[in-house]
C-alpha cells in the first residue's frame, strides 16, 4: 500500500470550498499517521515500500473553479481503491501484522470514502 493520494498540502492551499479544505487537512493528518505506522511495519519486516510520484504541479495549476470538484472526484476514486485493497488484505491476511494494520486502518478509509462522496455531491 502506497500513500499515493494527491498531496493534501496542495489541496489545503488550493481548495476554495470549506468542506474540501477541511477534508484535505484530514487527509494530511490521517495519511501522515498511517504512513508512519506503515513505514515502521515495513522496516520491521525488511520490506521496501513502493513510491509513487504525485504530479503536484498538475494540481497547483488547476483553476480554482475546477479544483474542488476534480480533487473530490480523485479522492472518491482513490478511497474506493484503498477500501477494496484493505478489505482484501483483512480477508486473506498472509501476514498477521499487515492484516492487523489493514483491519485497524479500514474503518478510517471507509469514513474517508463516505465523507469524500458527501463532499463530492456538494461541489458539483
Amino acid at each position: 500500500f502506497a500513500l499515493d493520494f494527491i498531496n493534501g498540502n496542495a489541496a489545503v492551499d488550493r481548495a476554495t470550498h470549506p468542506q474540501v479544505k477541511e477534508f484535505a487537512q484530514m487527509m494530511v493528518n490521517d495519511h501522515t499517521n498511517a504512513g508512519g505506522t506503515l513505514a515502521s511495519l515495513a522496516t520491521q519486516k525488511g520490506v521496501q515500500l513502493p513510491t509513487k510520484t504525485v504530479d503536484v504541479d498538475k494540481w497547483t495549476k488547476k483553476d480554482a473553479k475546477s479544483f474542488d470538484k476534480d480533487y473530490m472526484d480523485k479522492m472518491v476514486s482513490d478511497h474506493k481503491d484503498a477500501v477494496e485493497l484493505f478489505e482484501k488484505e483483512t480477508k486473506r491476511g498472509g501476514d498477521s501484522d499487515l492484516a492487523a494494520f489493514a483491519n485497524q486502518t479500514l474503518p478510517t478509509l471507509q469514513t474517508h470514502l463516505a465523507k469524500a462522496k458527501e463532499i463530492q455531491n456538494s461541489v458539483k
